[in-house]
């Protein structure tokens, strides 16, 4: 087994995930390899950190302090109030070229009476 292939099965390692022929063939190369035992080492310690952030509470008002700051960096473009007169132009628009091509298809396939099945 390579150094590449060692770093790889780390995370399946530590989770106990990996299966039994892989996890075995890792700790023959961690028995001969000191720098993937030293890698494995600094997995493991980064891993056991994060898992520690995991268990911190986030604090009760991040989502609206969050969706503060947005709305006031982005000029209240996000999460901002939206009047109708905002939204109406494009939906107007929407609805007018839906229209036009359902009318367009409906000439197309019903303006020629040869398409028409008569029984």
């Amino acid at each position: 087994m390579d150094h590449a292939k060692a770093n790889e099965l780390f995370d399946a390692y530590c989770d106990k995930e990996l299966a039994a022929d892989d996890a075995r063939a890792l700790e023959e190369h961690l028995a001969t390899c000191e720098a993937c035992r030293s890698d494995l080492a600094l997995y493991q310690k980064t891993i056991g950190g994060a898992h520690r952030l995991a268990h911190l509470p986030a604090p009760p008002d991040l989502v609206e302090g969050t969706i503060d700051r947005v709305r006031r960096r982005s000029g209240g473009r996000f999460f901002g109030p939206r009047r109708l007169t905002d939204r109406l132009p494009i939906t107007l628009l929407s609805m007018i070229m839906l229209g036009v091509v359902l009318a367009i298809y409906l000439y197309v396939r019903l303006g020629d009476p040869a398409h028409l099945l008569v029984p």
